[in-house]
């Protein structure tokens, strides 16, 4: 089966309707004995009968590449346009020429001509050597990293190109082919129903685009349903009538979104057919088994094998070429069961030619989009087709596209500019690139570009497809010509600052040779510099900033930088601006790791202030990060201003919305910043940046913790300075240094944390002799405990606390007139009045109260506060009413003590205050029966036997110890042990 051929007086006709002096046209010649083909079901074969010639092996009759006139020109072809021979390198258009310094539209064909001379001169003075080393710089596979696929730009196509006009949405009836009689239609018939326009079966009606898209994704279910039932031949006019609709472009600013929508479609009917081809019969089971790409020939059996070509017989007899073109892409994989991989370079050609005839430019663009999508998933590395297409590209935009005087009539008519008319390719011209600079070698990338400059017209999208798809290792080493060709563009539909950011983009991936990167940098800004828009300076400016921190020092990144602020600080209240701003930022942080670096380029620190809201958050944070991963301690004037200012940022951006994690976060680096500043010996300076720090940094509780811990450990270095002999001025230095700290601990919200520091503060002002402070400290340590109710911290942790202060107060002096014991009195009385959840909270405390009355009652305590600081052991000592008053506190405990024992009835606290009692206080008649009562009741509340044995024991060596009148602690230590073997 092969359609007759169109002669060059019908080759008008290609992608209209056929007509009926067409249709008469196309003969099926079944004459030919050479091809033997097995009848099948009408449902696979609606021609019936054999096909003489397959039309795989050949050319498409109607393929208008053998007629004289080109359709991309309109005239008689003399020299073959879309051959692959470029031009000689003596007639290189490329030739030399001055560099203009402006990005201005302005450009006179004179210097466009010799303007060209920077790419070849880039092109010559590129040794192999240097394009080695550069292409190795940049690999294939992470190009194919990048590589974006045509699912994740479906949305942005959908999204960018719409339309308020109305629609043709096609509406297709029913069709009574597929329940036509089998074996009572003739041959002649069958191909008449098939090829026919189906007008009786297609409707069009005018709607939005929703009813549109809509419309398009029911009739993706109906083929689906229509194949389902058997309806084969209505799937095929269905995916047929479709790929029509391709063709118009009445409606230009929608086309890009139908060619989506029309194409999801026709994949589709593709995948239908190669899953009918398959489930036709493999040979074996692992045949079935294995993946579409692996499938081989000799794994299909015969009749699949018939089954598909016929159907490449059935669209190669569909009589207009885009339908034909587009329904033939579409079931390309099925090929695969005929000739395996072997075929796909071939027809992928023969079909990228055929594209030739299609006389609308924009419909003939994204039927070449098509075809470059499906060759890269048949045969991902095949590139001859890829050449044909880029090629063709390149001469549409040559004869027809570039060509403003008829495009201008045409864009007229259809009510769109020309630039939006040009803009329409942009997703076509990206993805052809896009696949053909996956495999692309130095030799093609050089060969686009000539042919690009000798034919191009200055088209802007076509450059920026040659920057942007080939790899960077591939321009990088031309890039010293680009901006010429940049500055020659003939059109606006790439502005020329994307373009220049486009090749910023490249050289900051793969910088050029060290010899050109100066070069081509004071080319480029000449012209990026003279920009006015804000917008469109910054889009350039920041990759430029990015490969000057690549291949430069910290001095022509600060030029740079100083002529960013002099472009963006007039217009900082764009909000445009801050998020590009932002991001060039954080690249400066993460290539600069020394904070010290960041801050020695002059206009660092100004572009951040430059920033609003939460991009100046994040660009804080960064550089936060990066001081603290650099520094350890410093104290760097600068470094510390510039630290400081970016910490107050984070600090004010905390607000009553904040999440806890990110006041988490700021906290956290304020804190550190605020631990890594020290200024030596000079802790007068360093009191006062704490100072600073108080006022700026009031809403973060981590950190007035952190300076209140600062101004303390201030305190205590200044002591170590002086061996503890402290003179007038450091006395007084510490004396402010616990004035701040008073003042600072109210401010903190934690309850618990504010006793722990008051604790800690006292603790301190006692070593350094202070005792009016460290009374004061913890008196207000005693006041605040009542205060935890509000807000109360977890139980065991107040008790530990407790504990802790107890231990500090044993060696704080008494007061003169208030008594040696005002202050343990008065927490006694504290914790008495305390709500706690468990007496055994209580308990604990007063056994601790009463090891520290104990320690106190010894003629030397077990530990001092320091060397000159004279405790109650020294104070009071051989002073009979200290004595009495310990005597009379303790007692006082004690009652306390069992009356809450007899209530609790706890066995573990029984046996914590008998151990207390055996360790600090003699054996006499009155501790031995407390001892026995106690042990009794630990040993009735079922108190551990062995602990409660190895009390007694301890008991009985206590009285063999001691020296006392009576025999009773001697009896109630036998009795406890008959009791505890009973």
């Amino acid at each position: 089966l092969r359609p007759a051929p169109v002669t060059a007086a019908t080759s008008s006709t290609v992608g209209t309707p056929g007509s009926a002096a067409g249709r008469r046209q196309s003969v099926i010649n079944t004459s030919s004995p050479s091809v033997s083909v097995k009848s099948t079901s009408v449902e696979d074969d609606p021609l019936g009968g054999g096909v003489a010639d397959d039309p795989l092996g050949g050319g498409v009759a109607d393929d208008p590449l053998g007629v004289g006139d080109d359709p991309l020109s309109g005239g008689a072809v003399v020299d073959d346009p879309l051959s692959m021979g470029g031009p000689s390198a003596d007639d290189d258009p490329l030739g030399g020429g001055e560099t203009s310094d402006s990005l201005s539209n302005n450009q006179s064909s004179a210097t466009k001509t010799a303007g060209n001379s920077a790419f070849n001169e880039s092109i010559q003075s590129s040794s192999d050597g240097a394009l080695k080393l550069s292409e190795s710089l940049g690999t294939g596979d992470s190009y194919i990293e990048k590589f974006v696929p045509w699912a994740a730009r479906r949305a942005g196509i959908l999204q960018k190109f719409t339309t308020t006009s109305q629609i043709g949405i096609p509406m297709f009836g029913s069709s009574d082919l597929a329940t036509a009689s089998r074996g009572t239609t003739s041959q002649q018939a069958r191909l008449e129903q098939l090829g026919a326009d189906a007008d009786d079966s297609l409707q069009v009606l005018r709607g939005s685009q929703k009813e549109y898209t809509q419309q398009m994704q029911a009739l993706n279910e109906e083929l689906a349903k229509a194949w389902n039932r058997e309806e084969r031949v209505r799937a095929l006019k269905m995916a047929i009538q479709c790929a029509k609709m391709l063709g118009d472009t009445s409606i230009p600013h929608f086309f890009p979104t139908a060619f989506v929508l029309v194409t999801e479609i026709l994949d589709t009917f593709g995948r239908l057919v190669f899953q009918r081809i398959k489930s036709k019969g493999m040979v074996s089971p692992a045949a079935s088994a294995k993946a579409a790409a692996d499938i081989v020939p000799d794994d299909v059996t015969e009749e699949a094998r018939e089954t598909c070509r016929n159907w490449f017989y059935k669209i190669a007899s569909v009589r207009e070429l885009l339908p034909r073109i587009y329904v033939e892409i579409s079931i390309l994989r099925s090929l695969q069961f005929l000739h395996g991989q072997e075929m796909f370079p071939s027809a992928l050609k023969r079909i990228a030619m055929m594209i030739r005839g299609l006389g609308d430019p924009l419909v003939a663009c994204y039927a070449r989009a098509y075809l470059a999508r499906k060759g890269m998933e048949v045969c991902p590395n095949e590139r001859e087709y890829l050449d044909v297409l880029s090629k063709d590209l390149v001469t549409a935009f040559e004869k027809r596209i570039m060509d403003n005087d008829s495009m201008s009539t045409q864009t007229a008519k259809q009510q769109i500019s020309l630039d939006a008319y040009r803009q329409l390719y942009s997703p076509a011209i990206e993805w052809i690139m896009d696949v053909n600079g996956r495999t692309a070698k130095r030799e093609d990338f050089k060969h686009y570009m000539r042919e690009l400059v000798a034919k191009g017209q200055g088209s802007s999208q076509l450059l920026l497809a040659g920057i942007k798809s080939f790899r960077a290792s591939l321009v990088s080493p031309f890039a010293t010509g680009m901006p010429q060709l940049i500055r020659d563009t003939a059109d606006l539909t790439v502005p020329r600052h994307s373009l220049m950011a486009a090749l910023g983009t490249v050289v900051s991936e793969v910088p050029p040779s060290e010899d050109d990167r100066l070069t081509l940098l004071n080319d480029c800004w000449r012209s990026v510099t003279r920009l006015e828009d804000p917008k469109a300076y910054l889009e350039v400016a920041v990759v430029f900033v990015r490969f000057v921190a690549q291949s430069f020092s910290t001095k022509e990144v600060n030029v740079l930088l100083k002529d960013l602020f002099k472009h963006v600080q007039p217009h900082r209240s764009v909000e445009e601006l801050h998020l590009p701003l932002a991001d060039l930022l954080l690249f400066l942080t993460r290539q600069y790791v020394d904070f010290s670096q960041l801050v020695s380029m002059d206009h660092m620190m100004p572009l951040v202030d430059l920033l609003q809201g939460q991009p100046k958050v994040t660009v804080s944070k960064s550089l936060m990060e990066s001081f603290t991963k650099s520094t350890n301690s410093t104290a760097d004037a600068m470094v510390i201003h510039a630290a400081f200012d970016t910490a107050r940022a984070l600090h004010d951006s905390v607000d009553s919305l904040s999440f806890e994690d990110e006041i988490r976060q700021i906290s956290s680096l304020i804190c550190r910043f605020v631990r890594s500043v020290s200024f030596g010996k000079d802790v007068e300076q360093h009191l006062n940046f704490l100072v600073d720090c108080r006022r700026y940094f009031v809403n973060l509780d981590s950190v007035k913790e952190a300076l209140i811990l600062g101004v303390i450990g201030l305190a205590q270095r200044t002591q170590a300075l002086v061996h503890s002999n402290h003179t007038r001025r450091t006395l007084n230095f510490v004396k402010s240094c616990m004035a701040y700290v008073h003042i600072t601990i109210p401010s903190v919200d934690s309850s618990i944390k504010r006793l722990h520091l008051f604790l800690l503060a006292g603790e301190v002002s006692l070593s350094n002799g202070l005792l009016a402070q460290a009374e004061t400290f913890f008196k207000a340590t005693i006041t605040f405990i009542p205060e935890t109710t509000e807000a109360p911290p977890p139980e065991d942790e107040l008790v530990a606390f407790v504990h802790s202060l107890v231990s500090s107060l044993v060696v704080m002096p008494g007061h003169p007139e208030q008594g040696p014991l005002f202050l343990l009195k008065g927490l006694v009385n504290v914790i008495k009045e305390y709500n706690w959840s468990s007496p055994s909270s209580l308990l604990s405390i007063y056994c601790s109260v009463l090891q520290a009355l104990s320690a106190m009652s010894q003629a030397k305590l077990p530990y001092h506060a320091g060397s000159s600081i004279e405790s109650n052991d020294v104070l009071f000592a051989g002073d009979e009413a200290y004595v009495e008053e310990l005597r009379q506190v303790i007692d006082k405990i004690l009652e306390e003590v069992l009356a809450c024992m007899s209530a609790a009835r706890d066995a573990s606290l029984a046996l914590k205050l008998m151990t207390a009692l055996l360790a600090h206080s003699g054996i006499n008649t009155a501790s031995a029966t407390l001892i026995y009562d106690l042990t009794d009741l630990a040993n009735r509340s079922g108190g551990d036997k062995r602990l409660l044995a190895d009390t007694v024991k301890a008991f009985g060596r206590a009285i063999r110890r001691g020296s006392f009148s009576g025999k009773l602690p001697g009896e109630l230590c036998s009795k406890l042990q008959e009791v505890l073997s009973a």
